[in-house]
């Protein structure tokens, strides 16, 4: 009688033991691949993937910078400071201030920008855009777009 008593005993413990204990389960980990198909690949290059702004300072007879390097889909805002001829200084009074004009042959573009105006475009195709100044001849710069 002992003897049963001794194995129920052990086989209550047992039970006991193995309900308190708390099972891990793992999840097999899942990973997921992605194959670019070169259809996939020329759909996603033509797509503009810039938007960005950049800015041209028209200040005295100068476009500061000249030469603007951007991505397609970007922006660039032209703006004619206020400044006076003679001392290339801010001019709040709109005296002698320089009328300018950013000019694209290329795009069929002529924007006439006063003392304190701007103009913006964005640029849809990757290419080498030049523009100028048709008042002053020396002003000119170009856009790349990448």
């Amino acid at each position: 009688m002992k003897k049963v008593l001794l194995i129920v005993s052990l086989l209550m413990l047992s039970l006991l033991v193995a309900s308190c204990t708390t099972q891990v389960q793992t999840q097999p980990s899942t990973s997921t691949t992605v194959v670019e198909t070169a259809k996939d690949a020329a759909s996603s290059a033509t797509q503009p993937t810039g938007n960005n702004v950049y800015t041209v300072v028209l200040s005295g007879n100068t476009f500061q910078p000249a030469d603007v390097e951007i991505k397609v889909g970007d922006t660039v805002e032209w703006v004619n400071k206020k400044t006076n001829d003679d001392t290339q200084e801010p001019n709040d009074e709109n005296q002698d201030a320089n009328d300018h004009t950013v000019t694209f042959n290329t795009l069929g573009v002529d924007e006439f920008l006063p003392a304190g105006g701007s103009f913006t475009h964005t640029f849809a195709e990757a290419g080498e855009y030049t523009y100028f100044c048709s008042i002053h001849s020396g002003m000119q710069g170009k856009v790349i777009v990448n």
